[in-house]
C-alpha cells in the first residue's frame, strides 16, 4: 500500500503486526517495506521484509531527516541547532506536520513537511536502522559481542 494522505485511506492498526515484533538483524541490505501506512494516531508505520514492524512519530522522522542541511554536512550547523527568529518560531509546530509523502524510485520515500522542508530522502536502510522501538534501540546499543 502506498502512503495515503488523510484518514479515509489509512489502514487500521490491526492490518499489521504490533510494533515491537523483532527479528535480529546485522544488516539492512535487502530489507524492504512490504506495507506502509498510518496508525490511528497519525504515526507512520512500516512492515518490513525481515518480519519487523516499525512505527515512527512525525517529530521523530523530522529529527532524523537525512538531508545535508539537517545533518550539518559541508561544515554547516545542523538545522536542529539553529536559533529561530520570532517569525520562524511562530511556524515551528508546522515542522513536524507531514503534508505529503512521495516515493523516490524503489529505494526511498520523501516527506514534505508543513514548513515546506522536503529535501530529505529517507532510504529503506535509513528508516530500518532508525526504528525507534525498544528492541531496535537495545540492538543498536549492543556491540557485536553482545556487550552494552
Amino acid at each position: 500500500m502506498l502512503w495515503g494522505h488523510g484518514h479515509d485511506d489509512q489502514p487500521q492498526d490491526s492490518d499489521l503486526r504490533p510494533a515491537g515484533h523483532y527479528v535480529g538483524i546485522t544488516s539492512t541490505k535487502g530489507i524492504v517495506p512490504l506495507e506502509m501506512g498510518w496508525t490511528t494516531e497519525g504515526h507512520a508505520k512500516i512492515a518490513w521484509s525481515d518480519g519487523h514492524n516499525s512505527v515512527y512519530e512525525p517529530a521523530y522522522l523530522r529529527k532524523i531527516c537525512p538531508c545535508a542541511d539537517c545533518r550539518g554536512t559541508h561544515g554547516t550547523t545542523p538545522k536542529a541547532f539553529v536559533i529561530l527568529s520570532p517569525a520562524k518560531l511562530k511556524n515551528a509546530p508546522r515542522q513536524v506536520i507531514i503534508d505529503k509523502v512521495e516515493p523516490v524510485g524503489n529505494y526511498a520515500i520523501a516527506f514534505t513537511w508543513g514548513d515546506g522542508h522536503r529535501e530529505g530522502i529517507y532510504t529503506w536502510p535509513v528508516l530500518r536502522n532508525e526504528c525507534p522501538c525498544d528492541a531496535c534501540l537495545i540492538r543498536k546499543s549492543v556491540d557485536a559481542e553482545g556487550r552494552p
